[in-house]
């Protein structure tokens, strides 16, 4: 039997994870920003109105947090999943 090489599921699920957090941050920081601020406006517009108080850094406030947990726990759960995958 192969040994299984955890090294080729965790790097490519961090790197998915790292991709995954700067894509979808952004969109996750509007989400909450209407969530808390219970708005009747529409989305794009709320996102303008964001958009010119805080710039584009603005989009990317929590940033850091995710980045720290997503890719690990996405690197942990995978290499766990496929060694599990593996040893049948």
């Amino acid at each position: 039997m192969e040994q299984y090489n955890t090294n080729s599921t965790f790097i490519p699920a961090f790197v998915a994870g790292v991709v995954a957090i700067t894509v979808s941050q952004p969109f996750e920081v509007i989400r909450s920003q209407v969530s808390l601020n219970r708005l009747n406006e529409s989305i794009f517009s709320f996102s303008l109105k964001y958009f010119r108080q805080h710039g584009a850094r603005g989009y990317f406030y929590g940033f850091l947090p995710r980045l720290v947990r997503k890719p690990i726990n996405s690197g942990i759960c995978w290499t766990i999943y496929e060694a599990l995958h593996h040893a049948e």
